[in-house]
């Protein structure tokens, strides 16, 4: 593929992400090379590639008429969230049983530093962008590109499943990540790893029950919302 080529479908992925991060194409909505050429002003090819990309990183579906944003489900939560508990305890404590989680402290404060900020500010938005930047930084304590790689295919379908702590905070947040951050320093793996877990549990069950409570109709309003507000924000 030549670099204009190239070029091209990062520019049309780029634009689809940002349609999908700021629901403007939300959960659930068909995703089309047709329309999508037309309002991002690129051709389809580079378009369909992006989707290809789109799918590997978990982003897209393939489906039975064509492709899709994935649907938020309480099957979709559990299986983004076991895998979680799984790669993340693990890589913490081969980072910590490998003596690599030193040099990470000081960032891992830092955004423990700023997601308190965020989240007393009142920025739900940002305080859970820094919590998910918080666990992608305990996951590069390891310095291994291929078990980072396992979490990065995670990390995209978060950022779209976090848009429902809006509707249901945790404002302990803060509070959980430095008792992890503490365990980390201190090279306790096992108490780093427990907590971690707990962690990862609590956002599992916050989850699912805004997912509950609020049902179909509740979420399309929340994604309507944040849609119109991300436009906004742009002009």
């Amino acid at each position: 593929m030549e670099a204009r080529d190239m070029s091209l479908v990062e520019k049309a992925y780029n634009g689809i992400a940002e349609m999908i991060f700021s629901f403007q194409l939300p959960p659930g909505s068909k995703v089309s090379d047709f329309s999508l050429s037309r309002k991002l002003g690129i051709s389809r090819t580079p378009i369909r590639s992006a989707i290809l990309l789109l799918m590997n990183h978990g982003l897209v579906i393939k489906t039975h008429d064509g492709y899709e944003v994935p649907r938020i489900t309480a099957e979709s939560i559990d299986e983004i969230y076991d895998a979680r508990i799984c790669i993340e305890t693990a890589i913490v404590d081969f980072s910590i049983r490998n003596n690599l989680h030193c040099k990470k402290i000081k960032e891992l404060r830092r955004l423990i530093s700023l997601q308190k900020s965020a989240a007393d500010s009142g920025d739900i938005f940002q305080s859970t962008d820094y919590s998910l930047r918080f666990h992608k930084a305990l996951v590069g304590m390891c310095e291994n590109e291929s078990l980072e790689d396992l979490f990065s295919h995670l990390y995209l379908p978060m950022k779209i499943i976090n848009v429902l702590a809006l509707a249901r905070p945790n404002l302990g947040t803060g509070e959980e990540y430095t008792a992890i951050c503490d365990a980390v320093e201190r090279g306790d793996s096992q108490s780093a790893c427990r907590l971690l877990t707990e962690s990862i549990e609590k956002g599992r069950c916050q989850k699912k029950e805004v997912l509950e409570k609020y049902g179909a109709l509740g979420m399309d309003r929340l994604f309507g919302f944040i849609a119109v507000s991300s436009e906004a924000s742009r002009k």
